[in-house]
Order: C-alpha cells, then structure tokens, then sequence
C-alpha cells in the first residue's frame, strides 16, 4: 500500500483522499444513520399499535361483566346455539366454536371491531352471555379482528 501512495502525485493524493471522505460519509450515512432515523420510525408505528391495542382491550373490558337475569333476557338458548343464531346477523365468522362442560362456549371468531362489539353487547343484552376470557389481535388487513373468547352465561343472584 506504501509503494502505492508513494507512486501518486499531489494531486492523486488529494483525489483519492476526497474520494475516501466520500465513501467514508456513505458508509457513515447507511450504517449508522440511516437504521438510526429508521428505529425513531418504528418507535411510532409500535406506540400507534399498543394505543389501538389498549383502545380494543378497553372495549372488550366494557362489555364484560355479570348479566342481571332481567326481563326479555332469554336465559334458555343454549350459548352454542346463540352464537350460531346471531353471528350472520352481525356479520361475524366463526373460526371454530367448542362447548365446554360447564355450557360455556370456547370460540374463535373475525369481524370487523365495531360489528364484534356490537355483537358481544347483543349476546349480553338479549342471551345474558357475557366474555369470560378475551384474547384480541388485529388481522393482518388491519380492519378485522380476530378474537378468541370464552362465552359463558353468569347471572345476579
């Protein structure tokens, strides 16, 4: 490498150090900045995705609770069947639905928030289900969501 730059004239020198300053800002520039401005992106996608996140889960929250055996409440209807019967109306698909001993019902299902919402205030107000167990995730279209739950019937003493 010496016997190299000792071949070059001054102004060789002077071109092949600006052209190292060059490359030397470039890699700089990719390397290091680049993914650093990038991640300072990122940090603002993840906070919109846990506030909207925060924002379902709050949702879901409001909805669960104990049902009050009150008049026009058909407290009868096995949950199984009540989810079969109203899912069409709220434009709600069932994954998978599975009875459990207890005449709770384990459920996967897709919709978009607000129709799954307004469905699970609907079992509440007319069958008295209510969400034992929530787990709620945005699809990967970003409108629907997918919502595995756990539907049982709990009424007031």
């Amino acid at each position: 490498m010496k016997a190299f730059w000792a071949r070059l004239s001054d102004r060789e020198k002077i071109f092949v150090g600006a052209g190292a300053v060059v490359a030397a800002l470039f890699i700089l520039l990719q390397l290091v900045l680049a993914p650093a401005f990038g991640w300072r992106e990122s940090v603002g996608v993840r906070r919109d995705r846990a506030e909207e996140l925060y924002r379902l889960v709050a949702q879901a929250s409001a909805s669960a609770g104990v049902v009050a055996a009150s008049a026009g409440v058909d407290l009868e209807t096995p949950i199984i069947n009540v989810l079969t019967q109203t899912t069409g109306e709220f434009g709600v698909t069932v994954n998978f639905r599975n009875g459990r001993n207890d005449g709770g019902v384990d459920a996967n299902v897709a919709a978009a928030g607000d129709r799954l919402f307004n469905w699970l205030r609907a079992l509440e107000a007319r069958y008295g289900v209510s969400v034992a167990a929530a787990d709620i995730a945005r699809s990967a279209d970003g409108e629907n969501v997918q919502a595995q739950l756990t539907l049982v019937r709990r009424t007031a003493p």
